[in-house]
């Protein structure tokens, strides 16, 4: 039934992946040369109908002409994510109306929100390329998927339309900002109910769920695999997790605003991404090839990422993978990572959820401190300050998944603390001894 729904919808899901399972076969070369034309295709798109390339890329002395090779690409000047916010009108195309696409917004797991557009054809890729990865790790559709990561922030929200994907797809799960024992148990209830295949979820909370489990004496079993999401996946996350779990945890790392999926295979020795989706680049590396990521989408006609630097640190790996695919790999990513803040109630707070917070709010950035054993103190950059009815809602949801023991406060900064290397932690404690700063 799935099939003809997403269809109806103008989302086919498994048309695309039977494209990809095609192309992914591909040698090198054919691959550069589908790439090379879906890119010359785009940059004429952004010559055309997008006033912000047609004065930026001039400023720089460019011409519209084609590039000849890949590598080309870096003739054009990169955009940071900053600069894409504050020009975030004129990245759209004047035939937007005539490109089917859908509004989109990132929390920011950086601490910055942002707002976007994303065509439907690409929004069928990803979900397809979804499909693939976690096939990696021995997913088949209609597995029973436990989702321990994002959804409905207060109780009683959930929408219609994502009960019905649940449903379409054999996905089901509980939204944790935080986690508990008791929480850990009414996960580790719902998945013996459904019979979960495959668990999904931000690393910090899916070792703190397994931690608690294992305290609790309550064993996970009948899993094919973990995949992880969101945040980097530390050693010792890992090492909870597939202790408690007794299976292997596939690691996954995207960035939707600017156009990235990629998932661990059996090898573990980096992730594969999707080449049809993006072209790749690691602008200024060190020594160990590790730099800055500049992303180009070869399908986002309704806001063009071309460049585009979300902030991620990353090496790309020159060799195939030893386990025979031909999507190229990623070697590790930097970055991501925000602190376990817990409080006297049994209460941790973890990084990715928080971002859910403000993921429609306008603010410009955003961070979460615990700044006493049971104080959490939000702080907040923006133009004007929020609505009385946004700053309530904050309250709501914070109060909702932390409770009664913890207080909350708002305020309103100019700047930020930042980690040693110049970087907004997002979330972090100032009140363990000895930590007076990100790090």
């Amino acid at each position: 039934m799935a099939p003809p729904v997403y269809r109806s919808l103008g989302i086919d899901i498994f048309g695309k992946h039977r494209w990809l399972s095609e192309v992914g076969q591909w040698s090198p070369a054919k691959r550069e040369e589908w790439r090379l034309a879906k890119l010359n295709a785009m940059l004429e798109h952004c010559w055309a109908h997008v006033l912000f390339y047609q004065r930026y890329w001039a400023d720089h002395g460019l011409q519209p002409q084609p590039v000849r090779h890949l590598e080309e690409l870096a003739r054009y000047p990169v955009l940071p994510r900053d600069l894409f916010k504050a020009h975030r009108d004129e990245l759209v195309p004047d035939t937007l109306a005539g490109i089917p696409h859908k509004s989109d917004s990132t929390g920011g797991t950086t601490g910055s929100p942002l707002k976007y557009f994303h065509d439907l054809e690409l929004h069928a890729l990803r979900y397809a390329c979804q499909m693939i990865g976690w096939g990696f790790a021995g997913y088949q559709f209609a597995d029973e998927v436990f989702l321990v990561s994002g959804g409905s922030l207060v109780a009683g929200k959930s929408t219609f339309r994502n009960a019905a994907r649940g449903w379409l797809e054999a996905k089901h799960g509980l939204y944790c900002l935080q986690m508990d024992d008791a929480l850990a148990r009414a996960c580790w209830q719902a998945m013996r109910q459904q019979g979960t295949k495959l668990l999904v979820g931000y690393p910090s909370t899916l070792s703190l769920l397994c931690s608690s489990l294992k305290r609790q004496q309550l064993p996970l079993t009948g899993l094919k695999a973990v995949v992880t999401t969101a945040e980097m996946l530390l050693p010792h996350y890992r090492a909870a997790i597939e202790d408690h779990t007794g299976v292997k945890v596939f690691d996954h790392y995207g960035c939707n605003d600017g156009g990235l999926l990629s998932y661990e295979c059996e090898r573990h020795e980096g992730l594969h991404y999707n080449d049809f989706e993006s072209v790749l680049e690691v602008i200024e590396p060190d020594g160990a090839g590790v730099g800055e990521l500049a992303i180009t989408n070869l399908w986002n006609r309704s806001m063009p990422f071309v460049r585009y630097l979300n902030g991620d640190l990353l090496n790309l790996v020159q060799e195939p993978c030893p386990c025979g695919r031909r999507y190229p790999l990623i070697g590790r990513v930097q970055g991501r990572t925000a602190d376990i803040l817990s409080f006297p109630n049994g209460k941790n707070l973890t990084g990715p959820g928080v971002t859910l917070i403000f993921k429609d709010l306008a603010v410009e950035a955003w961070q979460a401190v615990q700044t006493g054993p049971d104080t959490l103190e939000i702080r907040i950059r923006s133009g004007a300050r929020l609505a009385a009815s946004q700053e309530h809602y904050i309250h709501q949801v914070l109060q909702q998944h932390l409770g009664d023991g913890c207080r909350v406060a708002i305020r309103y900064v100019d700047a930020f603390a930042v980690t040693r290397g110049g970087k907004l932690k997002p979330v972090f404690s100032e009140w363990n001894p000895g930590k007076t700063a990100p790090v």
